[in-house]
């Protein structure tokens, strides 16, 4: 069943492009504050050092829908001249919002999206977080992806505080919420198909993000997503940072798709890659994953939510498996957050905005 215009906003940007690496820009979407202010660009040859487009100035604000207010976590995907953007509008709430542009400027009027309008009346979530947009070469049509805490699952052990507010000697606040990761999809991004849960490895988990993994094999069965997401637990639990998990190429057989550890087949994630318990910025909570491949190289780039500025880090692996530090080469506009960070062709952004030049 699909579903008409509702309530659903998010502004995150991946995008698509069949040019060579030398031929694209890396562009950085993200907001400052709490989302009140807009949608904000930054662009880099290298995908290290990012600067500001559009003078620092948002390429979108925020549209007033009542309680709806923010663009937060934006994400932004391109594909046959057209960029599609989504965007969490609230901290609370059943929706978020999408916008389609030809050049990063003008946008359409923004469509508030509700996946959980036939949902049951019972399991009501109470939020709608970070959503992600992503092509999908498999289905034909575009993935949404977004974490939210349903009421059906709340208080069962593997929500935030894990049982811990239940022992009178630790004095642990209860936090009951438990996240989960569900998913719309669209080919318009006028309709949506109703929301279904997509990964749910038994703890909170929230920030969901996909690149699709092309093998580069004559046989396409090896292809495969992998997907980088945020342990919301508390720390005291394993919590706080950022995981990795992959599966294969359909994501609707089966479905929900089987989601497993690089390392183990048995386990739905692997251990931290970044944030505590990893070896790469250990003393820091992390949010906000985006994950690209550059070459033999996977980058992930993340959110040092408890910075007051300054707050992006990068994690590079190989292999999925080990990863390094390599947070001091790169260079955001030091109020930016929690966006991604997306490919798009040189000759596109040209046609709008000043790009720095390769390897810039």
């Amino acid at each position: 069943m699909k579903i008409r215009i509702g309530c659903f906003v998010m502004v995150t940007i991946i995008l698509c492009s069949a040019l060579p690496a030398a031929d694209d820009v890396y562009l950085l979407s993200y907001f400052k504050g709490n989302g009140e202010t807009g949608v904000y660009l930054a662009a880099s040859g290298d995908g290290l050092t990012f600067q500001d487009l559009n003078e620092g100035k948002p390429v979108l604000t925020p549209p007033q829908w009542a309680g709806q207010n923010l663009t937060r976590d934006p994400s932004i995907v391109y594909r046959e001249g057209l960029f599609h953007m989504v965007w969490t509008s609230s901290w609370t709430g059943e929706c978020s919002g999408a916008a389609t542009s030809r050049d990063l400027k003008q946008w359409s009027e923004p469509v508030r999206v509700q996946p959980f309008q036939n949902w049951p009346a019972d399991d009501r979530p109470a939020n709608t977080w970070a959503p992600e947009v992503h092509w999908d070469p498999v289905q034909k049509n575009y993935a949404i992806i977004w974490s939210s805490a349903t009421a059906g699952v709340q208080g069962d052990g593997g929500h935030n505080s894990g049982g811990l507010e239940k022992d009178p000697a630790r004095k642990v606040k209860p936090d009951l919420r438990h996240h989960r990761t569900f998913i719309s999809r669209t080919t318009d991004f006028r309709s949506f198909t109703d929301a279904q849960v997509f990964f749910s490895p038994g703890v909170s988990e929230i920030d969901a993000m996909m690149a699709f993994d092309d093998r580069g094999t004559p046989d396409a069965s090896d292809d495969r997503w992998v997907m980088v997401c945020k342990n919301e637990q508390m720390q005291e639990l394993g919590g706080k940072n950022i995981r990795v998990t992959t599966v294969p190429a359909d994501l609707t057989k089966p479905f929900p798709p089987q989601f497993r550890s690089p390392t183990d087949p048995g386990k739905p994630w692997s251990g931290p890659v970044a944030g505590p318990g990893s070896s790469v910025q250990a003393d820091q909570w992390t949010e906000g994953p985006t994950l690209l491949k550059v070459g033999d190289e996977w980058r992930l780039y993340f959110d040092r939510f408890r910075l007051k500025a300054n707050r992006f880090g990068l994690a590079a692996s190989t292999d999925l498996v080990q990863w390094i530090d390599r947070t001091s080469e790169l260079r955001v506009p030091p109020q930016a957050m929690h966006g991604t960070i997306f490919r798009a062709p040189r000759s596109v952004i040209l046609k709008t905005f000043s790009m720095p030049r390769p390897g810039s």
